[in-house]
């Protein structure tokens, strides 16, 4: 039987599923608890079964391709978190030159086999959001999209938002979650629990961030989410 790129995907998933079942994560390796340590193993394989066929999912696409279209071609972008790489479709029609971060080995083992070398190709790194291994405006693009808001916390957020900007020289496209108007503060230690649109507004502009646009998408109880194109402001 010929072995086809999606019988290759298959198996690579059934490989990384099983892992778990011999050998313990990185994560618990390492005495870790926090959420963005999570995405490995059985969870690392099912991510996008769980996810691709979900309204938000393809809402935040059309956001973003909406968004890179603002851009000029042959930019080089970094997308972190990674994961299965599902932006390179949009990436590659803009002819970006693409480095793609995580934090998980196996996402980037997933997005090596889900995107075809010879249409969409990257160089995958494994990295932390909050201490990248990159120079000072090395970069013409950060993209991050479902972390910033939904995986770390107040803190730790604050902090990769700090390295993004820090290494991009031109633009950022963030995905952030901020507590809605008369809410009350929520219980976890996140973004859209803690910090109303202002207070995120002030920080962001006090990274010398000029926002080009913003566009809330879905909500859910105390938060609403939001999806921001914002210049790098050089430092006077």
């Amino acid at each position: 039987m010929k072995t086809t790129p999606y019988n290759r995907l298959t198996r690579l998933l059934r490989r990384i599923a099983s892992r778990n079942k011999t050998t313990p994560t990185a994560s618990k390796k390492k005495g870790k608890d926090r959420k963005e340590g999570k995405y490995r193993d059985i969870i690392a394989a099912e991510y996008l079964q769980k996810r691709a066929h979900l309204p938000d999912w393809h809402e935040e696409t059309l956001i973003l391709g909406h968004l890179i279209s603002q851009l000029p071609n042959q930019l080089e972008v970094l997308d972190i978190p990674f994961g299965t790489g599902r932006f390179m479709p949009l990436y590659a029609s803009k002819l970006f030159r693409v480095k793609g971060m995580d934090i998980s080995s196996d996402m980037l083992e997933i997005a090596q086999a889900y995107n075809r070398p010879d249409i969409a190709k990257f160089q995958a790194i494994t990295g932390d959001a909050t201490d990248l291994p990159l120079a000072d405006s090395s970069i013409d693009l950060v993209v991050s999209y479902r972390f910033l808001g939904y995986i770390l916390t107040v803190e730790r957020a604050k902090l990769a938002i700090r390295e993004l900007v820090r290494i991009t020289r031109s633009y950022v496209i963030l995905q952030l979650q901020y507590l809605k108007d008369g809410e009350q503060t929520g219980q976890q230690d996140k973004l859209g629990d803690k910090l109303t649109w202002p207070e995120q507004e002030e920080f962001l502009k006090s990274l010398n961030l000029e926002i080009m646009e913003r566009i809330d998408t879905f909500s859910k109880d105390q938060y609403q989410n939001t999806i921001l194109l914002a210049r790098k402001s050089p430092i006077n």
